[in-house]
C-alpha cells in the first residue's frame, strides 16, 4: 500500500466523519492505520527501536479501532468516532513531519 492510497483513505474517513457516518469513518481510519503499519520504515522514522515501537502502537490502535462499530458487530458511538479520528490524524501528522525532516 502506498502513500496515495493511505491519503485517499484518510480523506474518505474525514469526509465520512464530517457527514456523521461514524461506522464508515472508522472503517477508513482502520485502513489508514493498517497502511501506516506496513509503510513505516527506517527511511521515514529512523531508529529500529522507534520503528518497532511505532509498529506496536499501530497494531494496538488498529485493534482498538476494530472493536468499534460495524467491524465489531455493534454500532459506533460519536465518542468512538472522535477517538478513531484523533488517533489516525495524530499519527499521520507525526509521520508527515518525520518525512519532511
Amino acid at each position: 500500500i502506498g502513500l496515495m492510497e493511505i491519503a485517499d483513505d484518510l480523506r474518505d474517513g474525514i469526509v465520512r466523519s464530517e457527514r456523521g457516518d461514524i461506522d464508515g469513518s472508522i472503517k477508513f481510519f482502520r485502513k489508514v492505520i493498517e497502511g501506516f503499519e506496513s509503510w513505516v520504515n527506517k527511511d521515514v522514522v529512523g531508529s529500529s527501536n522507534r520503528i518497532e515501537a511505532l509498529k506496536k502502537y499501530l497494531k494496538k490502535a488498529y485493534h482498538l479501532l476494530s472493536n468499534f462499530g460495524e467491524h465489531a458487530g455493534t454500532e459506533a458511538l460519536m465518542n468512538e468516532g472522535i477517538l478513531s479520528k484523533e488517533i489516525t490524524i495524530s499519527i499521520a501528522k507525526y509521520l508527515l513531519a518525520k518525512m519532511e525532516e
